[in-house]
């Protein structure tokens, strides 16, 4: 998956298609990609972790990353990759 790097700001990286992007919004990441096959999230101390899974368990499934940040923050994509 891809890191962020120092200083917390990630890297402006997209899938090879131009598809997914660090930084999209979930709302974008959706209209994109349709509906993800699983979802997890995780509340920090700092705000929301969601992890979507596009792709059937068994198979290379692209997982996506996401963070929101502050009580209106927006939801964004902060990493994404293939899981084998």
């Amino acid at each position: 998956m891809a890191a962020k790097p120092a200083g917390g700001m990630p890297k402006p990286e997209t899938t090879p298609a131009g598809g997914i992007a660090v930084g999209m919004t979930a709302s974008a990441l959706r209209t994109l990609m349709g509906r993800p096959e699983s979802t997890g999230r995780a509340i920090t101390s700092t705000g929301v972790i969601e992890v979507w899974s596009y792709g059937t368990f068994g198979t290379s499934r692209l997982i996506v990353h996401l963070e929101r940040t502050g009580p209106t923050g927006e939801t964004k994509v902060i990493e994404f990759g293939n899981e084998r």
